[in-house]
């Protein structure tokens, strides 16, 4: 009896070793109504593969890749009208699609993220601001949040901090 209670318990012990950390991307159990409010597409305004945000577009497709089972296309420095997420700068939205009128003043590193209308819009005022919004929306979306919301979010230091308590050196 004692062995098999061992037994069964090294598969718990083994499931989760909290590496991936908040990176983790699990999915979801959840009807077609999930998989509808998800966009169809993601448009990165900035194509240099070291930009944040080239890489929030990259991280965004893995996330909802895992999270939905859904892969999406990105399409860089365009401007598509039907079901996207834009994710850049809130002057690359300008210089590539127009103007918009809606967006808050933001501060360093802060973000505008806007999911009222067809298109969601993760404006950042430099590109870390688009990279942090667009972690913001994916962690709406890993916990299954579809509200409609428009927002920005300033850093209230000019350090972000981040408590590595996995590293003990």
């Amino acid at each position: 009896m004692r062995a098999l209670l061992l037994f069964s318990s090294l598969g718990f012990a083994a499931a989760e070793n909290g590496l991936n950390g908040w990176l983790r991307y699990a999915s979801l159990p959840c009807s077609r109504q999930c998989h509808s409010n998800v966009p169809s597409s993601i448009v990165a305004l900035n194509a240099t593969e070291t930009s944040p945000v080239h890489v929030a577009g990259t991280e965004l497709q893995n996330g909802l890749k895992d999270v939905y089972e859904k892969c999406l296309q990105i399409t860089y420095n365009k401007c598509k009208t039907s079901s996207s997420v834009f994710i850049g700068t809130v002057g690359q939205h300008r210089e590539i699609c127009g103007a918009m009128n809606d967006v808050p003043e933001l501060k360093e590193d802060g973000f505008w993220l806007n999911t009222k209308g067809e298109n969601i819009y993760i404006l950042g005022q430099n590109e870390r601001g688009a990279l942090y919004g667009t972690f913001e929306y994916l962690s709406m979306l890993s916990q299954g949040n579809f509200s409609k919301v428009a927002y920005a979010s300033n850093p209230s230091a000019p350090i972000r901090w981040v408590n590595q308590w996995d590293d003990m050196d």
